[in-house]
């Protein structure tokens, strides 16, 4: 994953915070194996996940965790009970308005695109990770009416 820590995670996501590892992770690997199987490939993945810096690195953790919040949402306050569902309640806390929730939702997704497409502008003029990315099957699918202008 590119995605290794919960500050990680929290600096992409600043609502996140008091999220545990634990809560996070599974949706982060789910998010890691579809940006693999829909955008990067595995070797283009790995490349940028050996990255220690750099904004290709950066813009691939903000997707990754934008992507796993997108799919946790709907189960952060949720727990699964002998007798079904329940909704878990903090005593000083109150729980959002679905419109709060959509609105949330609704950024999330828009940052994923976003993001989405700042990360194929930045492997497209990396040229160690475009020649990656040409190798790719979804290249093809991607970039058959991507035009780039700089």
């Amino acid at each position: 994953m590119w995605v290794k820590d919960i500050d990680t995670f929290t600096a992409a996501i600043p609502t996140a915070v008091g999220t545990e590892w634990s809560s996070i992770a599974p949706f982060l690997e789910t998010a890691s194996l579809k940006i693999q199987d829909e955008l990067t490939g595995t070797g283009l993945y790995e490349a940028i996940e050996a990255m220690t810096e750099g904004s290709s690195r950066k813009v691939a953790e903000k997707l990754e965790s934008m992507m796993a919040y997108l799919t946790a949402i709907p189960f952060v306050d949720l727990i699964q009970t002998n007798s079904g569902f329940a909704v878990v309640s903090g005593s000083s806390q109150a729980p959002a308005s679905k419109e709060r929730v959509e609105r949330l939702i609704l950024w999330v997704e828009t940052m994923v695109d976003g993001l989405t497409d700042l990360l194929i502008r930045l492997i497209m003029y990396t040229p160690d990770l475009r020649a990656l990315w040409t190798g790719c099957p979804m290249y093809d699918e991607l970039t058959s009416d991507l035009f780039i202008h700089r």
